[in-house]
């Protein structure tokens, strides 16, 4: 696992841990619509595939197999990426003490060409920017 601190910038880990695709660990926001409601997490990595994300336990929630569109925001920018996506898993963290926090894992499966290449874009880019950049 590579990890570089950055400066206002959450640390990107890139992991290779066996996966197909590479994962980016980021804390920055993620919003999911689902049944005219939204909720706000916390992006905790992203892939080609999909992404995990934390959101508190008091918010509205999507189902386990139910459709949302996810919209992630990058260094402040609204909306960087925003897909369409199924969850497949809800989960409580064990790493957290406080069972306040609920992990919400969404498949990107069947993705439309168009937003298969705005991912790889974003992941290229969050490669780009762990590779080049200058404290």
């Amino acid at each position: 696992m590579d990890t570089l601190a950055h400066k206002n910038v959450a640390p990107i880990e890139v992991l290779s841990d066996g996966r197909r695709y590479k994962r980016f660990s980021r804390e920055e926001t993620v919003r999911i619509d689902f049944r005219g409601q939204t909720a706000t997490g916390n992006l905790a990595n992203l892939s080609a595939t999909g992404l995990l994300a934390t959101f508190s336990s008091s918010s509205i929630l999507p189902a386990c197999s139910e459709t949302v569109s996810v919209h992630i925001d990058i260094d402040g920018r609204e909306n960087v990426l925003d897909v369409q996506g199924l969850v497949v898993r809800i989960q409580i963290p064990t790493e957290y003490e406080v069972k306040d926090v609920i992990e919400i894992a969404v498949n990107f499966s069947d993705l439309r060409p168009a937003a298969k290449h705005s991912l790889q874009k974003l992941i290229n880019f969050l490669l780009i920017k762990d590779k080049n950049y200058k404290t």
